[in-house]
């Protein structure tokens, strides 16, 4: 993966689902948006930040992958 891309997932409790919620190529970006999410009352436990290559296909992937292991 040469290129990395960040994309802030969260989830509404310890047993939903993940959802994407926002991305960009710059991590400090995406850091500071889960900082935003943090002061808004999201426990630090339904917050992720990913790395993906960039393509939807690769970040909706690695989303379906962490909701499977959930549902396990």
């Amino acid at each position: 993966m040469a290129r990395k891309y960040f994309s802030l997932i969260a989830r509404t409790d310890p047993g939903a689902p993940w959802c994407i919620e926002f991305g960009d190529w710059n991590r400090d970006v995406v850091t500071e948006e889960r900082a935003d999410y943090r002061d808004h009352g999201h426990r630090a436990s339904d917050l992720k930040i990913i790395t993906t290559d960039g393509t939807q296909a690769s970040v909706d992937a690695a989303v379906a992958k962490l909701n499977l292991e959930l549902a396990r």
